[in-house]
């Protein structure tokens, strides 16, 4: 049987096999290099190009402020956040150390051994983020839980995948390097996201609608075919509200998916 609740037995095996080969490709890099093998330090108040905030066009931290304000949030009933490819999950650190148990972050990652190398790096450099302070080379047991939101197995009573989120990101992420631009696999993706999503819950995805391609050790960019972009966001709306954002003087769009 399928370990995850969103695809079939034979697209799952599919996806583990990517997963691995890209975890063996990225642990071998890391191990020949000894320095970070990608950009993976975001966090809200970064530098321009690395603040989460900047780049989705929106503010994160006062989302999620709002959102523990509305739900009343306590530490039996915290506001859930998905970090989808959360790099060396920093912004989860972020979260925690300013929010403590009124927020629940839970993250994914490729390989939890990377991310705690680069972590190290940036230990021994004496690194702090806003609100977290210095930067611990060991992660949050909830952080790199899983390779994939496709393995978020929570389900309801009736069986159906459970609505657990206030919040969804995902910045360079699963969206740009785990579909291998698959239109099919897009599709799935999203409608994942849109699953786990509470109601009034927001996803944003950056940079939409474009996708990584690992050639030797360069990145290629490439787009999703357009028309089939469109029509899946079209298929969305029956769910959640869909919103594109673009910043001036920038190629990339951020999407936004709000849960009806």
């Amino acid at each position: 049987m399928s370990e995850s609740p969103f695809l079939t037995p034979p697209e799952y095996s599919q996806m583990v096999g990517g997963w691995k080969k890209d975890k063996k490709r990225e642990d071998t890099k890391m191990s020949e290099e000894n320095k970070l093998v990608y950009t993976m330090g975001r966090y809200v108040g970064a530098r321009e190009d690395m603040d989460l905030s900047k780049l989705h066009g929106i503010d994160l931290l006062k989302f999620v402020e709002e959102k523990i304000k509305d739900n009343n949030s306590t530490r039996k009933n915290p506001t859930m956040v998905l970090d989808v490819g959360g790099g060396m999950h920093l912004f989860s650190d972020q979260l925690r150390a300013k929010y403590g148990s009124k927020v629940r972050v839970i993250s994914t990652g490729l390989s939890r051994d990377v991310s705690e190398s680069a972590r190290g790096i940036l230990e021994k450099m004496k690194s702090q983020i806003p609100h977290a302070g210095s930067i611990k080379k060991e992660l949050h047991p909830d952080d790199s839980k899983m390779h994939s939101i496709f393995q978020m197995n929570k389900t309801e009573e009736a069986g159906e995948p459970k609505a657990e989120f206030d919040l969804i990101s995902d910045t360079y992420g699963e969206q740009y390097y785990g579909l291998k631009g698959n239109n099919d696999w897009l599709e799935k993706y999203l409608k994942t996201i849109v699953m786990k999503l509470k109601s009034g819950g927001m996803a944003t995805i950056y940079p939409f609608g474009n996708y990584g391609v690992h050639d030797g050790q360069k990145i290629g960019e490439s787009n999703y075919q357009a028309s089939e972009v469109y029509g899946i966001l079209e298929r969305l709306e029956e769910l959640c509200e869909v919103e594109q954002y673009r910043k001036p003087n920038s190629s990339h769009t951020t999407l936004r998916l709000i849960k009806k």
